[in-house]
C-alpha cells in the first residue's frame, strides 16, 4: 500500500500534496506500529518516535524502508512524513475549533484519506473536507503555506469566484461564515493581550487603526517587512463598533 501511494504521488507531478500526504501518513503509521505504538488512536499521526530525533534509526525504520520500499529515498520518506505530521496536526486543531473538543474520530488518518467521501460521516467527513480544501491541486509547499495562513485560502476562493468546491458542493461564497472564522481566530490571539510586550501591542493597535480607517500597515521583521495597504471598513461597521463601545 505504501509503495502504491508513493507511485501515485510521483505520477501527479507538481500538484501532488494530497498524494504525498497519504504516503507520508502511511509511513508514519508503519513506523508507529513498529515501535509498538497504538497508531489508530493517535489521530494526529504523531507519536513519541516522531519528534526531534525522527531521523534516528533506533527503531529500525530506515532499514525497514530500504528493504520494503527501495524506490523511496530516506530523504523523501522523512520529508513526506514531516509534511503529513504537520498537516494532520493542523487539521485536527482546526476541526476541534470548529466542532468542539468532544469530537472523536475512530479511523486513522490514512484510512480517511483512502476512503471515498460517501463512505465517511460526521467528524471524519469534516476532517477530510478540510484536508481536501487545503491540499487539492497544490504542492506540499503551497499546502503548508495555506495551513499556516489560517483561513486565507478560503478567502482567496471567494475572491477568485469559486462558488462550489470539495465533495459536498457547499457554497464557498458564504461571506458571513468566513468573516466569523477570521474574527474568531483574531479573538483567540487577543486573549493573550495582557501577556504581550508593549511593542507587540503597539503594532497591533496600528494594524487595527489601518484596518478601520484605511492606510498602510507595516510590521517590520528581520526577514523583511510585511506591508499591507488596507482600504478601511465600511461605514456601517465603523458606526456599529462605535455604538457598541459606547454601551460597553
Amino acid at each position: 500500500m505504501i509503495r502504491q501511494a508513493y507511485h501515485e504521488a510521483i505520477a501527479c507531478g507538481q500538484s501532488y500534496a494530497l498524494k504525498c500526504l497519504r504516503c507520508g501518513q502511511l509511513l508514519l503509521e508503519q513506523r508507529a506500529a513498529m515501535a509498538g505504538a497504538q497508531g489508530r488512536t493517535c489521530h494526529s499521526g504523531k507519536s513519541s518516535i516522531h519528534g526531534r530525533n525522527q531521523h534516528s534509526d533506533g527503531d529500525g525504520f530506515s532499514a525497514w524502508l530500504e528493504a520494503n520500499c527501495p524506490e523511496i529515498s530516506q530523504r523523501t520518506a522523512y520529508r513526506w512524513m514531516e509534511f503529513a505530521s504537520l498537516m494532520v496536526e493542523g487539521v485536527n486543531d482546526r476541526l476541534r475549533r470548529q466542532i468542539g473538543e468532544g469530537a472523536t474520530i475512530d479511523l486513522a488518518p490514512s484510512e480517511i484519506l483512502s476512503q471515498p467521501a460517501e463512505a465517511l460521516s460526521g467528524a471524519a467527513r469534516e476532517w477530510k473536507q478540510l484536508m481536501l480544501e487545503l491540499t487539492a491541486g497544490r504542492t506540499m509547499r503551497e499546502a503548508s503555506e495555506a495551513l499556516v495562513e489560517g483561513n486565507d485560502w478560503r478567502l482567496k476562493n471567494i475572491v477568485n469566484g469559486r462558488a462550489l468546491g470539495g465533495f459536498r458542493g457547499e457554497d464557498r461564497k458564504d461571506f458571513p461564515k468566513f468573516i466569523l472564522l477570521k474574527l474568531s481566530e483574531i479573538a483567540q490571539h487577543l486573549e493573550h493581550w495582557d501577556g504581550m510586550t508593549p511593542e507587540q501591542q503597539h503594532e497591533i493597535l496600528g494594524i487595527f487603526k489601518c484596518a478601520a480607517g484605511g492606510g498602510r500597515a507595516e510590521v517590520a521583521r528581520s526577514a523583511g517587512a510585511v506591508v499591507k495597504v488596507l482600504r478601511g471598513w465600511p461605514d456601517e461597521i465603523c458606526q456599529l463598533v462605535q455604538a457598541t463601545l459606547k454601551k460597553r
